[in-house]
């Protein structure tokens, strides 16, 4: 599990700091830019050449960056090289590189794949990070001691006064006198949930689909990803509107006929426009179908022996699609095509800015692909700037990315930046996609359709910042289905956002079933987040016992309607999130959440 982020006004702009190159320029490598920050609690400053900047937002960083954390802020530093450090508070780091930073004062948590490596240099001396994850914090103290504990793998250190390797479950105290290790039976997780022993859940890219193969009829068989021997991908950015066309040819390795699954997933905010596989050396086009109905399709049309697959693409869940490849033949290639399109939301003040990210980083085992190449055209763009990541360049209005035997660590950023003029001053456009499919009859065929709505919203500046105080509701459902590995669960997430939780944030914790009853207090108001009335809470919450119905309206209004009090109150459900009595559908829940006096964000967290 990652660090679980209370990040809950984040917009999602993404601002590269880097060597501008104009669009219409001759090829010219773009100024490097090695990692992305991004905030868990704001109030963060980033100093870049020279000039310092508070951010509200993720942005790119270019080397030499330097990172400073306030008190009761947080901040998660993403490395190109696939490296995440989390950022306490109170911090002072230097970016080096994608491979290197400093640690100038505070606590940082690193965690690195096998393949990834981080240089992390300190006051006469330096750590070195590879397959481990270990919290390395440097006290602003007389004696400047360092403390590093190694939470798995090994971590090595070298020092004036000494050199070793920390194994897993031990720390080590570094002063100007002395280096002394001790084994560490229980270490605080400071860092909500980022440390995590054993390998991490295996995720396929975004954006990049794969095929996994076996014999046909070989039911219960395990199946192996495919060989990509090319992925190109062709980007055409008109206004605001990207346009994304990969193309994949995926390789068969093996001496039999195989028969494939193609597992894709396209960025949240895209629309899948096409969908085709090879057939007889011309793409077909496929049809996206509900899973049920595709899958049905695809036995009625598919044998043993068969020549040729009916290009079906599955609805599986939100963004993600399943199709079947087949025969796929021994030594021989089968190319898919699938295009998507996304609105870049403009950025800034004016609205000059819109980002691009072709989002391929994989954060546990990524895939090889023989020939990568990705070339995006903004010359439609407008009177632009471009900048983008680091191994890019930019030949006449196109941004191109190539590798030979690619191992995608990072995504592929690209910032295009609207020149003066080309933006109202008082003008920013927005939009909002609508995903809810309408479901209709056409031709006798189920089909979707999906509703597109463009606003534009005047003013003389419009400017989001987080908000700097939180006050957060929470219920947990404790009703008699609620077994004990849920209860459990259920005590974890409620600490890990205790912990996220500072003194000037205020907390009220509901638990129940059909009725609520306050957690660690007797009055139902908020109170702030001290470390006393966290315990207080957390001490009231392992003695409450399950039992009852469920009535989800019950509890979602008991924390919503004190959320609603507050400013920018936020309500949070955790459970199950099946109800047995009151309202049992959503739309009931909707109606009955209308009657508060004042809007509330709720979020839901599902256990079980």
């Amino acid at each position: 599990m990652k660090a679980k982020q209370i990040n809950l006004l984040m917009v999602g702009l993404l601002i590269f700091v880097s060597l501008i190159a104009n669009c219409g320029s001759d090829a010219t490598i773009v100024n490097k830019t090695i990692a992305t920050l991004s905030f868990i609690r704001p109030e963060i400053t980033v100093k870049i050449e020279g000039k310092k900047t508070p951010i509200f937002e993720s942005i790119r960083l270019i080397p030499n960056s330097e990172i400073e954390t306030s008190p009761n802020s947080r901040s998660i530093l993403i490395l190109d090289s696939g490296v995440r450090v989390a950022v306490d508070e109170k911090t002072a780091l230097k970016v080096q590189s994608e491979s290197e930073i400093s640690l100038v004062q505070g606590r940082i948590f690193i965690s690195a794949d096998e393949n990834e490596k981080l240089k992390v240099g300190v006051e006469n001396g330096k750590f070195e990070v590879s397959g481990s994850s270990v919290s390395i914090e440097k006290k602003s103290t007389d004696k400047s001691e360092i403390i590093a504990y190694t939470y798995s793998g090994e971590l090595s250190y070298n020092f004036k006064n000494g050199a070793g390797v920390l194994r897993a479950g031990e720390l080590v105290r570094i002063d100007s006198n002395r280096i002394a290790t001790e084994p560490v039976e229980l270490w605080n997780d400071w860092t909500g949930g980022m440390a995590q022993a054993g390998p991490q859940p295996m995720e396929t890219p975004t954006s990049i689909g794969q095929i996994y193969a076996r014999r046909p009829g070989s039911t219960g068989q395990f199946r192996f990803p495919l060989v990509i021997r090319k992925h190109e991908v062709r980007i055409t950015v008109n206004d605001d509107i990207a346009v994304t066309e990969t193309m994949q040819e995926f390789f068969n390795p093996e001496s039999e006929i195989m028969e494939g699954i193609f597992r894709l997933r396209i960025p949240e905010d895209a629309i899948l426009q096409r969908f085709a596989v090879d057939r007889n050396g011309r793409l077909i086009d496929g049809t996206i179908m509900e899973r049920r109905t595709a899958s049905q399709e695809y036995q009625s049309h598919v044998y043993s022996g068969s020549a040729s697959d009916p290009a079906l693409l599955e609805w599986m869940a939100p963004q993600s699609f399943k199709a079947r490849i087949y025969p796929i033949k021994p030594g021989q290639t089968r190319t898919v095509v699938y295009t998507y399109t996304q609105w870049l939301k403009p950025s800034g003040k004016d609205g000059r800015i819109l980002n691009y990210i072709y989002p391929i980083g994989n954060e546990t085992v990524p895939p090889q692909i023989g020939e990568f190449y990705l070339v995006a055209d903004v010359s439609k763009a407008g009177n632009i700037d471009i900048q983008a990541s680091a191994g890019t360049r930019i030949e006449k209005g196109k941004v191109v990315f190539l590798s030979s035997d690619f191992k995608p660590r990072s995504d592929i950023y690209i910032q295009i930046i609207k020149k003066e003029g080309e933006v109202a001053e008082n003008e920013v456009l927005m939009m909002k996609t609508d995903y809810r499919g309408i479901v209709g009859q056409i031709k006798g065929q189920r089909s979707e359709t999906y509703v597109r709505t463009q606003f534009l919203i005047h003013g003389n500046e419009i400017e989001l910042k987080p908000q700097k105080n939180l006050s957060v509701s929470i219920v947990l459902d404790m009703s008699s289905g609620t077994e004990e590995e849920m209860v459990n669960l259920g005590h974890a997430f409620l600490k890990a956002i205790l912990d996220e939780l500072n003194d000037e944030d205020k907390i009220l914790v509901f638990a129940g079933d059909i009725e609520t009853q306050i957690l660690g207090q007797a009055e139902k108001k908020f109170q702030k987040a001290t470390s006393q009335v966290k315990e207080a809470i957390l001490e009231a919450a392992s003695h409450y016992p399950t039992g009852g119905a469920t009535d989800m309206g019950k509890l979602l209004m008991d924390a919503a309607a004190v959320a609603s009090t507050q400013e920018g109150g936020i309500a949070i459900y955790a459970g199950d999130g099946f109800p047995t009595v009151g309202e049992l559908d959503v739309d009931g829940l909707r109606k009955k959440l209308k009657k508060l006096p004042n809007p509330v964000r709720i979020y839901a967290v599902a256990l079980g």
